[in-house]
């Protein structure tokens, strides 16, 4: 996929403020990569069920 001339990433900067919660704010990272899909775009089905 990256060795084609038509291959693009696009940048997705809603992530930068996201607010999601976390189960300890103080300890967790500032974004939960289980509330999306791989895609990191798309809500998982836990980021629908939140």
């Amino acid at each position: 996929y990256d060795t084609t001339p038509d291959f693009t990433v696009v940048l997705q900067p809603f992530t930068r403020s996201f607010n999601a919660p976390n189960a300890d704010p103080l300890r967790a990272p500032p974004f939960d990569q289980n509330l999306v899909t791989y895609d990191c775009f798309h809500f998982s089905q836990r980021g629908h069920a939140i």
